[in-house]
């Protein structure tokens, strides 16, 4: 009985064993090749039991040969154990039929587990090789980025070397800066001492404007009177180098200075600006009145003198140079208004008794022409016009050594009057001193033209009407020819 017990365990044995050995091969068939995990570490230790397992089931067939041996053995020996030796292979058949439907069962689930374990390795094995791909990628990827790394590492050894550089030029532009700064400092107190002294010089403009305004054009300016519009003319033109805008004043005093020039235009020129800041300005009307008759824009001066005597009917010289004007188109009535308007508001207005005894004689009226030339006198002895138009009432009267005498004084104070040597020519023809007569006409012709049409039919001149160089000196030989 108890043999059969072990044939039928080494039976079992071997069943199990057959079983087993597919498994254990499709699991050593699907080894990866990848690192080991959970799942092929239990692996491993299956493929260990399963060694271990048919290392017995060797030792366990050796066995069975010996039983083998035994079985013929006891074959031989007992046939009387044949009936119960058939009803024992009976139940072992049974037995068997039943372990062999228990091995199958077994040896299917094993085969399943391991079917599943070989999917679980493959699938890690694939994941593996995706992973190597991925770090493969990564490595590549990393080598790009090396590369990338190592040019731009360049890039900022280049951009650290333009950093220092720039660094440099910064420090050398604040230090320019610094210099800069410091230059502006100098400038500005220049700047504030330049300001300082054109407000000074501002504040010395003024008085020299003001004592420039002054300064009468139509008599003897002296020389203080001079150099007083001079300074105040040189002291506007620096105010205009260094930007400053200059007041009428400024202007003024710069026509001033132009008109004692005798640089007419430009005097003009003055005045319009001194009117373009101040229209109403009297006074500038008033000078320029008196550029534009040195000029000889007479229409354009009576004009001026007007617009004078509009702003400012007390200014005495409107009403005086206005009666000039006229006297030089032949209004001597309107002169004399003129001028004794102007003596009513200055009575000892010298000049404008001298041309009132002026505008007395182009009315005949000798006589007090001559009293007028007497009082003008008597105010100013030094007033040349006077003395000329003194020397003009005695040639009416007839008194020609007293006309010579009064027009040589004229000469002497004023040898730029034309009319003070026309005067004294006539008064040496009148007394038969031709040759005088033609040197001071010839003169008086040299200052101003006009003389040498009005001699052709002075009557003063009629002794030397066949005299061969007065006649060429008025061009009368050019009219008979």
């Amino acid at each position: 009985m108890i043999r059969y017990r072990q044939v039928i365990t080494l039976a079992l044995v071997a069943l199990c064993s057959c079983a087993s050995r597919p498994a254990l091969s499709a699991a050593r068939a699907a080894q990866p090749s990848a690192k080991p995990t959970a799942q092929t570490e239990e692996a491993a230790r299956l493929r260990d039991k399963l060694a271990e397992q048919s290392d017995r089931l060797s030792r366990v067939e050796g066995r069975l040969d010996a039983v083998k041996d035994a079985t013929e053995q006891a074959a031989a020996a007992g046939e009387h154990a044949a009936r119960g030796a058939e009803q024992a292979i009976a139940t072992v058949q049974w037995c068997t039929i039943v372990v062999t439907g228990i091995i199958t069962l077994i040896g299917l689930v094993l085969g399943l587990l391991g079917y599943r374990q070989s999917q679980g390795i493959q699938g890690l094995a694939k994941g593996a090789e995706e992973t190597l791909e991925r770090a493969r990628e990564t490595g590549r990827r990393a080598d790009d980025a090396v590369r990338e790394a190592s040019s731009c590492a360049g890039a900022a050894a280049e951009s650290l070397e333009e950093a220092r550089h720039a660094e440099q030029r910064a420090k050398e532009s604040a230090d320019n800066a610094s210099r800069l700064m410091a230059e502006i400092g100098e400038q500005h107190d220049k700047a504030n001492a330049a300001v300082r002294r054109i407000e000074d010089m501002e504040r010395r403009a003024e008085t020299r404007y003001s004592a420039a305004a002054k300064v009468d054009l139509e008599t003897k300016v002296s020389v203080e009177q001079r150099e007083a519009v001079q300074e105040a003319a040189a002291t506007a033109n620096v105010l205009e180098d260094l930007g400053q805008k200059l007041s009428q004043e400024a202007y003024f005093a710069r026509g001033n200075d132009h008109f004692l020039r005798e640089e007419y235009e430009r005097a003009i020129a003055e005045y319009d600006q001194a009117l373009r800041l101040k229209p109403d300005l009297a006074v500038a009307h008033h000078n320029r009145g008196l550029a534009l008759y040195r000029l000889g824009r007479y229409g354009d001066a009576l004009a001026a003198f007007e617009r004078a005597v509009e702003l400012r009917p007390d200014l005495a010289a409107a009403h005086h140079n206005k009666g000039v004007v006229l006297a030089e188109v032949g209004r001597y009535g309107e002169m004399l208004a003129a001028l004794d308007r102007a003596i009513a508001l200055k009575p000892d207005y010298a000049l404008a008794h001298a041309n009132r005894a002026r505008a007395l004689g182009g009315l005949g009226r000798p006589n007090e022409a001559l009293e007028s030339a007497d009082k003008a006198v008597e105010l100013d002895p030094t007033l040349g016009p006077a003395h000329v138009n003194r020397a003009g009432a005695l040639l009416q009267l007839a008194r020609y050594g007293d006309a010579l005498e009064a027009s040589s004084r004229a000469v002497e104070l004023t040898p730029g009057d034309d009319w003070a040597y026309y005067n004294r020519a006539c008064a040496y023809s009148r007394l038969n001193r031709k040759e005088d007569a033609v040197c001071d006409l010839r003169r008086a012709i040299e200052i101003n033209a006009k003389r040498q049409a009005e001699a052709r039919t002075d009557p003063d001149f009629g002794g030397l009407r066949d005299d061969p160089q007065f006649r060429k000196l008025v061009g009368l030989e050019e009219d008979s020819s």
